[in-house]
């Protein structure tokens, strides 16, 4: 590629990122001051932590494409001719430095910014999130200007798209998408020499993607799902938790009301006893002193009838 059209293409790009980068800061910025809830974010470890996951997909997808457009090429050469002139002067220029800086980090960030960025963030006001995701890969797909490129950059847009969906974030797309583009400068030809490495390389590398997709979906990565069930247990333990404290309480209650009933019924039997106790005294005490009058009764009586005899037999006395 001559000199002029790299420094062409190298302005371009950064042309490109520094514009995009600003509108995307601009409308989340904007969208954050809004409406803070409407920022998903990902709760579910580091970057570095799923990088590992990153660079093994990328490298994978980067394999599994170069043995699509080789098992194509072997078949119909023709078809996939421009491509190859198109992509061949990027790849045998390993050289400058220049065009590698744009290729593998300047074009990545600033066409995430457009696709992944402005246009995503634009489109999920009007669209549903798989329309939103649809719209931005076929515009991905045009903006490359070619078939063979867009067929495959449509495929990229998709999986690009639903990371962002996923993450709520852009730069996992940005990371994976560099991956992708140096990728292509790490991919060895002898793995498409003949038509055995090339179908050995062709299932290994859809089945380390498959391997990663089943890791994200069931390895609760990138999982808002998750994160949401994962609230969701939080919050029925909290209820658990507040239901046995509240049991305990109940319990904790009904034990101390248990016992200030079964005081107050020990306190009031008592009572109980001490009034017939007490009544029962009072009886013994009313009925010694009533046979105390009735005794004094009988015997002022009978002292007065003794004392009418004697005063009788007195007068009978005198009498005589």
């Amino acid at each position: 590629m001559p000199v002029n059209t790299v420094v062409m293409l190298f302005l371009y790009a950064l042309l490109c990122l520094i514009i995009f980068g600003w509108w995307y800061l601009v409308i989340k910025n904007n969208s954050s001051n809004n409406n803070e809830s409407k920022n998903i974010t990902s709760k579910k470890g580091s970057l570095l932590k799923n990088a590992g996951l990153i660079i093994v997909f990328g490298y994978s997808f980067q394999l599994f494409i170069d043995s699509i457009l080789n098992l194509v090429k072997k078949v119909a050469p023709k078809l996939i001719q421009e491509y190859d002139e198109n992509i061949g002067s990027l790849l045998n220029n390993k050289t400058s430095v220049i065009l590698m800086l744009t290729v593998i980090i300047i074009t990545p960030i600033a066409e995430e910014l457009i696709f992944r960025g402005v246009i995503t963030t634009y489109s999920n006001k009007l669209f549903p999130p798989k329309t939103v995701i649809i719209i931005s890969s076929v515009l991905f797909a045009i903006y490359h200007g070619n078939i063979v490129q867009g067929v495959y950059a449509f495929i990229a847009g998709i999986i690009l798209g639903i990371i962002v969906a996923k993450t709520g974030k852009i730069l996992p797309a940005i990371m994976l998408h560099v991956v992708i583009n140096l990728s292509a400068y790490l991919v060895p030809d002898i793995l498409f020499k003949n038509i055995i490495t090339l179908l050995f390389t062709l299932v290994g590398s859809a089945s380390l993607m498959f391997l990663v997709i089943y890791i994200i979906k069931y390895g609760t990565i990138w999982s808002k799902q998750t994160d949401a069930t994962a609230d969701s247990n939080d919050s029925k333990n909290g209820n658990k938790k507040t239901d046995a404290s509240s049991d305990s309480s109940d319990s904790k209650n009904g034990s101390k009301k248990t016992d200030a009933a079964s005081d107050s019924s020990d306190s009031k039997d008592s009572n109980k006893k001490t009034d017939a106790t007490a009544d029962y005294n009072d009886s013994k005490n009313g009925s010694k002193k009533t046979d105390a009058a009735d005794n004094k009764t009988n015997k002022n009586n009978v002292s007065k009838k003794n004392n009418n005899i004697n005063n009788r037999n007195k007068r009978k006395n005198v009498n005589k």
